[in-house]
């Protein structure tokens, strides 16, 4: 299962464009505002900022926009690895 997680504030311009871009899509919404304890948490500086989880482990980052299509590209690549960040190596 892949989790996705957005970082945002309510003032950044781009993070209103990736959201319009984005909107659908079922991921968890985290915003500097109310929820700065989890941006340090995860060691998140700047915004927008997407962060991509599959079975609980970090798979990927990015920062700034990302396309409809890139987004898409990149969760199936997601979902066809078996490689997680924390492990380092692909399982077979």
């Amino acid at each position: 299962m892949i989790d996705v997680y957005k970082f945002t504030m309510a003032t950044c311009g781009p993070c209103k464009a990736l959201s319009s871009m984005l909107r659908g899509i079922p991921m968890k919404e985290i915003k500097a505002e109310t929820d700065s304890a989890t941006f340090q948490k995860f060691g998140v500086r700047k915004v927008p900022t997407l962060i991509f989880f599959k079975d609980g482990h970090e798979v990927h980052r990015t920062t700034g926009i990302i396309s409809r299509d890139a987004f898409d590209n990149l969760l199936l690549e997601i979902n066809d690895s078996k490689e997680t960040k924390d492990e380092g190596t692909k399982q077979s």
